[in-house]
């Protein structure tokens, strides 16, 4: 094996590692022309020098997609109804073997490159505050509580705290009732080197009809639909998404849901792309009492 050729195998584990991508992603236009050049110099090897050249800009041009900071909106302003017989206590504070689980959630998002947290808040909006004041000194990242004066559903809430000046760019949304059970690093990385408008994380569902199910092409959005009709089989949105922050803030309605109404309404407008994870114990959703029991059941 000659020279370019081992820096070129070289080159790609590095990246793969640095991105840590389980899938292999499409690479950026200008990654690719960097790839053709160093094949050419490869191919003539009339100078080692040019070779390694181009390999560090490869190599300094794939770093870019994963060095921006973001920040992170928590979605906590429902009402929790379906888990009333259980608890009155909002669900980001519901106890998981001694911890509420909006400490679990941020113990999952400890990433470096986290700028702060926004938690959305709503429903009985004391108790969220007394809450939050109980746990507020043990969290590590710097968080701002967001009120919703009145309901304005996942997407409304979303852009009402994008309101704030001080936002980034880019964006991390959680539902406030999901715990997930995959690499979320991979997932970041992943938006941050395709560079889409929204990159929605998928996962399935077997013998549902809780959820309605997503349909895409060539890992490209194309419509969701919520109609509660059993399926066997089902793409559903697990409840984490990395935008653009343009591209929400911009919406002409202030009450809408995320996943349907602002999806479908964007699907020709904005660079919408799916991030599937073939698992269908991905993700568990807690707002019902037979998912409530299950993550009782987990150790954290």
């Amino acid at each position: 094996m000659n020279l370019g050729m081992s820096i070129l195998i070289l080159l790609l584990k590095s990246q793969t590692k640095w991105l840590a991508i389980d899938a292999e992603p499409p690479l950026p236009q200008e990654n690719i022309v960097f790839f053709c050049f160093i094949f050419i110099f490869n191919a003539s090897e009339n100078s080692v020098y040019d070779l390694m050249s181009i390999c560090l800009i490869f190599f300094v041009n794939s770093i870019k997609y994963c060095m921006r900071n973001f920040d992170i909106i928590i979605l906590s302003g429902g009402e929790g109804k379906r888990l009333k017989e259980i608890t009155d206590v909002p669900k980001l504070f519901i106890k998981f073997q001694n911890k509420s689980f909006l400490e679990i959630l941020i113990d999952q998002f400890l990433l470096k490159n986290i700028n702060k947290i926004y938690i959305t808040s709503g429903y009985k909006k004391e108790i969220f505050i007394n809450e939050y004041s109980k746990i507020k000194r043990e969290l590590i990242k710097d968080v701002e509580i967001v009120e919703e004066k009145i309901p304005l559903d996942t997407g409304g809430a979303i852009k009402n705290v994008l309101k704030k000046k001080d936002l980034l760019d880019d964006i991390l949304v959680i539902y406030g009732d999901t715990y997930f059970n995959f690499n979320i690093s991979n997932f970041i990385n992943k938006y941050f080197f395709l560079n889409p408008d929204i990159l929605l994380s998928l996962s399935i569902k077997f013998f549902s009809k809780r959820y309605g199910n997503i349909y895409y092409k060539n890992d490209q959005f194309l419509k969701t639909i919520k109609d509660n009709k059993f399926r066997f089989y089902s793409n559903v949105f697990n409840g984490l998404a990395m935008i653009k922050r343009n591209s929400i803030s911009s919406h002409p309605f202030d009450k809408f849901s995320f996943d349907t109404d602002f999806l479908n309404y964007n699907t020709k407008k904005l660079k919408i792309l799916v991030d599937k994870i073939n698992s269908s114990n991905a993700f568990i959703d807690f707002g019902t009492a037979k998912s409530y029991k299950k993550m009782k059941k987990l150790k954290f």
